[in-house]
């Protein structure tokens, strides 16, 4: 009898045990699914952030071919560098979970996208700030422009004295946008001390090489400032 009931007593704690097992290996199961989902969202958030700081990064390099007034724009090389050393973070951790247990490299992780974003939101406020710089920029050289054409108006074959910009709207609407160009140019040529004689040679041999010499009939009428 006595070898009957630790036979039973054996056999009860060896499914008890056994259940526990069972039990504890669900439960891991369970965690290892948890984790996997995490590391799922976690990966998600990089492949994010990885894609917006490409995007930035494209961003300032079309940034830092602009010149406002001679002088390079705000967003500089380094901003480009510091997007570069976000972007080999997350390529290294992509890698590292199958290094470093899962609560180092979720933290890592998390650090990185925050660190990201913050850098997202930092350098698409100075590109904004730099393209309404440069609008403003345009727009206070094209109201000097302006002003100083209402001062001096330029004459025009057989009418009356025209603002250019009237004339080109008023006459040219459809090239409006080319003959604004031309003027601007024109502007700019004479701030930097391009004479009056030069002006009209350069603009009488671009019209000859253009339209051809006024003698063989390529432009009616006299020829440019004469």
């Amino acid at each position: 009898a006595d070898g009957y009931r630790s036979a039973v007593t054996a056999f009860v704690a060896a499914v008890a045990a056994a259940q526990d097992g069972v039990e504890r290996g669900d439960e891991e199961l369970q965690r290892r699914a948890a984790e996997n989902e995490k590391r799922r969202e976690l990966q998600s958030q990089l492949d994010d952030v990885q894609g917006k700081l490409e995007q930035k990064k494209k961003a300032i390099l079309e940034a830092l071919e602009m010149r406002m007034e001679g002088a390079e724009s705000a967003t500089t090389p380094e901003m480009s560098k510091n997007m570069d050393a976000l972007l080999n973070d997350i390529l290294t951790l992509r890698g590292g979970h199958e290094r470093e247990t899962f609560e180092v490299w979720q933290a890592k992780v998390e650090a990185c996208v925050k660190d990201a974003q913050l850098r997202i939101h930092t350098v698409g406020a100075t590109i904004d700030k730099d393209s309404k710089a440069r609008k403003q920029a345009f727009q206070d050289r094209l109201n000097v422009l302006e002003r100083r054409t209402s001062v001096t108006p330029q004459k025009t074959t057989g009418g009356p004295d025209l603002n250019p910009l009237d004339l080109v709207r008023d006459k040219y609407a459809a090239h409006e946008a080319e003959l604004q160009t031309i003027l601007k140019a024109m502007e700019k040529l004479h701030e930097d001390g391009l004479s009056n004689n030069d002006m009209r040679l350069c603009v009488n041999n671009f019209m000859r090489s253009t339209w051809g010499p006024a003698s063989s009939g390529g432009y009616p009428g006299r020829r440019l400032f004469d």
